[in-house]
């Protein structure tokens, strides 16, 4: 690193370049919000790696190789026989009811069913009375559903009659096997230690994945890529420029004329949206996650079951990454609606709040799947409709179901995009005071996280005050009025670039003097082939080191730096 010092500020900028002007003026990044937006980085770089809270990592030993059969029959007896042998009351502890088996690589979850009470009832019944909340629910093939309801249809059962029962199956996606499930009834309570409990049976469900040794291999690479490309691409599309804009206020200032008891502050924003939308990184993202179908399976079995709240907190995590489905989808999205000029039927969607959402919603919708009757059913039928139906009792194709889950995890931003708009234009029946552009150059014209960081700095400095309020001279934040003026102008319509800008406090004697917000110009879409809302391009270069916009009797115009710059006010 290399410090510049002048009287008692230091200045910190990445190695790089000589000056082509000598420094005369300091620069400080602000300590705090630089260290946030180097975290939202490594958040967004360290996604893939994520997936190993619970994913197995790549053995440089090959697994031995698996027990073939003749024929499904002495698969099922088999596989039968051994998952009983190795999961039972006497080789898992008393109270688990979740079991994981990293020897083997399988997943075994139980559930205690009590027939002290039990009343008859038939197969329409079954499922909203007697099933909801079984282990695994939603992979039940129809011989699983036949035993279970089977057993709810039968009056006054005798535990020791069901000792036993049960059958496997093989597990597909896209016709190649990922695993194999078996699910089993033993009498006897194994969960809680009572085997001989002669009105009770234990549930058994076990899902064994393939390990293949390659593959592992493959997705440790492909997911090591993902992260550096995330790295480039943040560092090339957004600190590149902020360490250029460093050495321009080092060197020039933020215009001419300044004598050298000016300074700077520089707020870091968080660049997350710029990688956000990027079609390739958040594809790469979506395939990662279907690269391991069986983990994402996991996953889901494991948001069913809440005795184990360490798993349960690890599956939450892991599921956090099906967020890129959302932001693929609004990728998509943002094409669709620019293409087709609908800009403006949509709300753009904070990047945090969404990630919040999807936090809350994934899990949620994981556990509905395995509690609620229509779901429960439906999942089951999308992974059961591909199976030839020669084999629907001996394999199943997981393809369907992902999609579908895809498909609810995407539609979540979606739904709000296209129904904000309709409540925004009711509010705004009302009077609203319009806003300025000294609104727009706020820091309070922000995402909720922006905000957040802003608020607490507010308390934790003893300055704060005057950083964060600022003078009545505020520069910067026109793009968002443009925005304001015709949603056309956006560049993205579906996600809120408001977090990546940068706010720059200069500093005079110690006294703040201006507050500079600048903006991504990558953001905004100049209509250059549409003659009616061109932004129209100054032909003097700007005095200042950022291009700036500025309203016109009709429309606006753009006045560009003397040297190219990714910034304006």
């Amino acid at each position: 690193m290399k410090t510049f010092k002048r009287e008692s500020m230091t200045m910190v900028a990445v190695k790089g370049p000589r000056f082509s002007l000598p420094p005369r003026f300091a620069v400080r990044r602000q300590p705090i919000a630089f260290l946030l937006s180097v975290v939202m980085v490594v958040n967004i770089a360290s996604m893939p790696m994520k997936a190993y809270l619970t994913e197995p990592l790549p053995s440089f030993r090959a697994p031995p190789p698996d027990e073939r059969f003749a024929n499904y029959s002495a698969f099922n007896a088999a596989t039968l026989a051994a998952n009983r042998a190795y999961y039972n009351a006497l080789t898992i502890p008393n109270g688990t009811t979740y079991f994981s088996d990293d020897h083997r690589g399988a997943q075994v979850v139980r559930h205690a069913i009590n027939l002290t009470n039990h009343r008859a009832m038939d197969r329409s019944e079954c499922v909203s009375s007697f099933v909801l909340g079984f282990p695994g629910l939603i992979y039940y093939l129809p011989h699983q559903m036949d035993m279970v309801c089977a057993l709810a249809a039968a009056n006054a059962p005798n535990a020791a009659d069901w000792d036993g029962r049960g059958s496997c199956f093989h597990s597909r996606f896209c016709s190649v096997e990922i695993g194999h499930v078996c699910v089993w009834l033993d009498a006897g309570d194994a969960v809680h230690g009572d085997p001989e409990a002669p009105q009770k049976l234990t549930l058994s469900f076990a899902f064994t994945s393939e390990r293949f040794f390659l593959w592992l291999w493959i997705k440790l690479v492909y997911r090591c890529g993902i992260t550096l490309l995330v790295v480039h691409r943040m560092w090339a599309r957004y600190y590149a420029h902020c360490v250029a804009l460093e050495r321009t206020l080092v060197s020039r200032g933020h215009r001419p004329g300044l004598d050298e008891a000016h300074r700077y502050d520089l707020l870091l924003g968080d660049p997350t949206a710029i990688i956000l939308l990027d079609p390739t990184i958040a594809f790469a993202f979506v395939v990662d996650m279907w690269m391991s179908t069986s983990s994402v399976g996991i996953a889901v079995l494991r948001a069913t079951q809440n005795s184990d709240t360490a798993i349960l907190l690890l599956t939450f995590i892991y599921l956090s990454r099906t967020v890129w489905f959302a932001y693929c989808a609004l990728g998509l999205t943002s094409s669709f609606l620019k293409r087709c000029r609908l800009e403006h039927a949509f709300a753009e969607v904070d990047p945090t709040m969404l990630a919040v959402a999807v936090a809350i919603y994934g899990p949620l919708v994981s556990w509905l799947s395995g509690n609620v009757g229509f779901l429960a059913l439906l999942y089951q039928w999308t992974f059961a409709c591909l199976a030839p139906p020669t084999l629907v009792a001996e394999q199943n194709e997981l393809a369907p179901g992902c999609a579908m889950y895809t498909l609810l995890i995407g539609s979540l931003p979606l739904c709000y995009g296209f129904i904000a708009p309709r409540f925004y234009c009711g509010f705004q029946g009302k009077s609203q005071t319009p806003r300025t552009l000294a609104d727009y150059s706020s820091q309070r014209y922000n995402s909720v996280k922006s905000r957040l960081v802003f608020g607490f700095l507010e308390k934790l400095q003893k300055s704060s005050q005057q950083l964060l309020r600022g003078p009545e001279t505020n520069l910067g934040g026109t793009v968002y009025a443009v925005f304001e003026s015709n949603p056309r102008y956006k560049n993205c319509p579906t996600i809120s670039m408001r977090s990546a800008d940068v706010f720059v406090f200069c500093y005079r004697d110690d006294e703040v003097v201006q507050k500079i917000r600048l903006s991504l110009l990558s953001s905004l879409d100049c209509n250059a082939s549409d003659p009616a809302l061109a932004i129209r391009v100054r032909k003097s270069a700007s005095p200042l080191f950022v291009s700036a916009i500025a309203p016109l009797q009709k429309g606006w115009e753009i006045q560009r730096p003397s040297k190219p710059s990714i910034w304006c006010i």
